[in-house]
């Protein structure tokens, strides 16, 4: 066998072990929209913490302003579902503790850490008129 310059290459056999390191690849809202650094939740929202491999359940915790997150893990290991029901407006410090794992106790790469705002929405339900009103006091 030779190379594209014509000089001689011996054969050789080449294997490969790669390793996925377990890693947070998003935070959803139930609404199924991306949360980023920095933006704001209505008070009592539900999300999503996504990882792109298998999590050992155990040894994942989910941290809200320092208090452990109750998870709901899916079936598949990839996602835990968790709530702000009973956190008050204002910051909300989103991390997951030390120790997280995946199934393979592949420790998760990196200091993973969000902050949001829960804030209160105000909706006011309006019904548009056909006409100017009048309002008489």
């Amino acid at each position: 066998m030779k190379d594209k310059s014509g000089i001689a290459v011996q054969k050789h056999r080449w294997t490969f072990t790669t390793t996925i390191v377990p890693r947070v690849v998003g935070l959803l809202t139930d609404a199924g929209t991306t949360t980023t650094d920095g933006g704001e939740l209505p008070l009592g929202s539900g999300l999503k913490l996504d990882f792109n491999t298998p999590m050992a359940a155990g040894t994942v915790s989910v941290l809200q302003n320092s208090s452990p997150a109750s998870l709901t893990w899916s079936t598949d290991g990839k996602e835990a579902a968790f709530s702000t029901k009973g956190i008050t407006a204002g910051p909300l410090a989103i991390s997951i503790g030390p120790g997280a794992k995946d199934r393979l106790q592949h420790a998760l790469g990196g200091d993973w850490k969000l902050q949001l705002t829960l804030t209160f929405t105000i909706t006011e339900h309006t019904i548009p008129l056909k006409a100017p009103a009048i309002v008489q006091i």
